[in-house]
């Protein structure tokens, strides 16, 4: 037991020196670059995790004043000493520095064998995992589990968890909030591809904490969200690559919404404009409502063409009265337009931005082959893929709404995926 402990003490170390750390890591790489790559024993016993490590072997040994920071100093020196002399010359290990005085522990320092150097290797090795529960990913244990889950696929050299700043934050602990995602860099760009293919491609899935967990390429996800015009975070950027600023990125979309918003009552005004100028006509003949139906027609086609794979059709064990329920579930997987639920509301459509129904069901499926289910909230949600006869169905609906909206003068945003709470839509299908 003593030897494994002192191995993952040894290893704890030589993570705060490796690359895939010192990536991002800023306190490390300043120490690095303070001292010609040495950094003091008393600094390293600071470190919670280590200093937890260190406490408990001392503990475990019997000795006493195990808290004691001289201690703890000497017991990490005797245990890289003794596990660096077994590292191959051809691998990164440790090297210490003693002071000629004996009883000095304070001054002993420690740095890599290999001088370090930043790369962008690390891109390619990296996975961008999303939980479809984030609380199963507020686990204090959450790390070791995805870490012991992906190491099956190959050797994990970081994970990092993704947060976002809560400018309403009452304290420094409520800060930066977890997302639900992380990203996991593996140590060789193969092992990061087979990690994707068994897990994404091989209807294998994979589950970490009770929650279904979304793998992608880090590569895949960031073109997906610059496709989208979403603002690119820091931890998600490619080296190298310019991304558009907070402000730029807000600015353009909310340009977009202005822009869509003029086109619509500009369409709107000509509809109203067309709707009196029939009214005001005498003679309506049968050719006029054979136009209008073969419009309508065409209108039902071309609406059917433009969802072609987005629509996915989704059934509960119980009711649900929420449509901001089943669309942040399922933001997590594509971004969400909007969400139809029944008159019994235990089913319904949800319609996505992009034609990406058959991915999310088969990224549902895969992660749950026995129920094909997610939990959602504490209720079991089916996804399956609709048929030509219910998207049809569903086209027609639209169609018919639109028209209706039109000649009533309304907005028209009833399928802008912007009713929720208690102005609910409800229709079978």
């Amino acid at each position: 037991m003593s030897t494994s402990t002192e191995t993952k003490i040894y290893e704890q170390v030589v993570h705060y020196f490796s690359d895939a750390n010192l990536n991002w890591d800023s306190f490390m790489v300043g120490k690095l670059e303070q001292n010609d790559g040495w950094i003091e024993l008393k600094v390293l016993v600071t470190f919670n995790k280590l200093k937890e490590a260190l406490v408990a072997y001392a503990a475990e040994k019997g000795d006493e004043g195990e808290n004691n920071e001289s201690k703890l100093i000497s017991i990490l020196s005797e245990i890289i000493e003794k596990e660096s002399a077994l590292v191959p010359e051809d691998k990164m290990r440790l090297e210490m520095l003693k002071p000629i005085e004996e009883g000095s522990e304070l001054g002993i320092k420690v740095k890599r064998s290999t001088k370090y150097v930043k790369t962008d290797e690390w891109f390619d090795k990296t996975l961008h995992l999303s939980f479809t529960n984030r609380e199963a990913a507020k686990a204090a244990s959450v790390n070791d589990e995805i870490k012991n889950t992906m190491m099956e696929y190959g050797k994990v050299t970081l994970i990092r968890p993704r947060k976002y700043f809560n400018k309403k934050a009452k304290s420094r602990s409520e800060r930066f909030v977890p997302k639900g995602k992380f990203l996991v860099e593996f140590e060789t760009v193969s092992d990061c591809e087979k990690a994707v293919e068994s897990t994404s491609n091989s209807g294998k899935g994979i589950k970490i904490n009770g929650s279904s967990v979304q793998v992608e390429k880090l590569c895949d996800y960031l073109a997906k969200k610059v496709q989208q015009g979403d603002f690119i975070s820091e931890d998600l950027r490619k080296p190298g690559e310019k991304y558009k600023s907070f402000k730029e990125t807000v600015d353009k979309k909310r340009n977009n919404r202005d822009s869509n918003k003029k086109q619509k009552k500009d369409e709107q005004k000509d509809s109203s404009e067309k709707s009196k100028e029939s009214e005001n006509s005498i003679d309506v003949d049968e050719s006029s409502n054979n136009d209008n139906k073969r419009s309508l027609e065409d209108d039902i086609s071309s609406f059917e063409q433009h969802v072609q794979g987005c629509l996915l059709g989704f059934k509960t064990d119980k009711p649900i009265e929420k449509f901001a329920t089943i669309k942040k579930a399922f933001n997590e997987f594509e971004r969400v337009q909007f969400v139809e639920i029944n008159s019994d509301n235990v089913g319904g459509i949800i319609r996505f931005k992009e034609p990406v129904a058959v991915k999310v069901c088969d990224s549902v499926i895969t992660a749950n082959p026995e129920t094909k289910a997610i939990d959602i909230e504490g209720i079991s949600t089916q996804v399956f893929e609709l048929s030509e006869e219910q998207v049809k169905e569903f086209s027609h609906r639209y169609s018919n709404d639109s028209k209706k909206k039109d000649r009533n003068g309304n907005s028209g945003n009833r399928f802008n995926g912007k009713s929720f709470g208690n102005n609910k839509r409800q229709r079978k299908f």
